[in-house]
């Protein structure tokens, strides 16, 4: 079994909350262990309901495909795709491939989400383990915990978020293995905070504690793009959401996304996404 994980055999569990869904920043909602062996199984990551959560999905054996944002990537034996939903993205079990064998967790709330989205900013949406790690390690636990009787949602809780500081922890490393300097890590949390209100690169130099120019070439060097690009991007992604589950005028979605005017958040959502954020919001309809 890969790096001796103890986990359960073929097995789901979809958590429910006593009373009702808790207001925890944090949570496991769905676990579990499949095998996949034919195309059914496949999901579109704009088509999976109105509800944000994270899904972290780890392949054991066999291999599974993961098409993100237009580029293809084959999940083999140690490496978890890491998604945020809804977004663009589509993950199946490729016609051919023999079966696909994997863990996953779906999790909720803000904390969580933030703790993710760092994690596939700065690395993309598949990570690669090598050996046991921390966070790992907190899945067997996640595990072990909600196969109980009756799961303690606290406990659960707690290693939800433990689960999402790992992850993110264990990504503060560059390509090059070169822990990504904190000064940045203030960066990218302040952007994840403030995106929703009209910050300029400069307020992210300020967070970060470097001047405006050394901090530029930092921020592409750790995360591939500039602090602008990494703004805007949480933006558009934002407002991709509150299109899809939320009804809102368009100028509504582009004032609580931090975007100077509607007309300029319009020609910005046709750039990145080929049509225009009426007729997307009337098509998920």
């Amino acid at each position: 079994m890969l790096f001796d994980l103890e986990l359960p055999g073929l097995w789901w569990s979809g958590l429910s909350y006593a009373g009702g869904a808790l207001p925890l920043n944090a949570r496991v909602s769905c676990l579990g262990r499949e095998r996949r062996e034919d195309a059914s199984y496949d999901w579109d990551g704009l088509r999976r309901g109105d509800r944000e959560f994270i899904l972290w999905q780890l392949t054991l054996s066999g291999r599974g495909v993961l098409d993100y944002e237009g580029r293809r990537h084959d999940l083999l034996p140690g490496e978890a795709l890491l998604v945020r939903v809804p977004h663009r993205h589509r993950y199946y079990f490729p016609e051919g491939a023999g079966h696909w064998e994997f863990i996953f967790l779906i999790l909720r709330g803000i904390e969580c989400q933030r703790a993710c989205e760092a994690v596939i900013k700065a690395n993309g949406p598949v990570l690669k383990y090598t050996e046991r790690t921390a966070s790992l390690e907190l899945v067997e636990r996640i595990f072990a915990a909600a196969s109980k009787p009756r799961p303690d949602c606290y406990l659960l809780s707690g290693l939800a978020y433990g689960f999402g500081m790992a992850l993110l922890s264990e990504s503060a490393k560059t390509a090059a293995g070169e822990r990504r300097p904190e000064a940045i890590e203030r960066a990218v949390r302040f952007a994840l905070e403030h995106f929703a209100e009209p910050i300029v690169v400069g307020d992210l130099g300020e967070a970060a504690g470097l001047s405006l120019h050394h901090f530029s070439r930092q921020f592409k060097r750790h995360l591939g793009q500039s602090p602008g690009d990494f703004v805007h991007q949480l933006r558009l992604e934002r407002a991709m959401n509150l299109l899809q589950t939320e009804s809102l005028r368009v100028r509504d979605i582009a004032e609580r996304c931090g975007f100077a005017s509607s007309s300029y958040f319009c020609r910005a959502f046709v750039k990145a996404f080929g049509v225009a954020p009426g007729k997307f919001k009337a098509a998920e309809r």
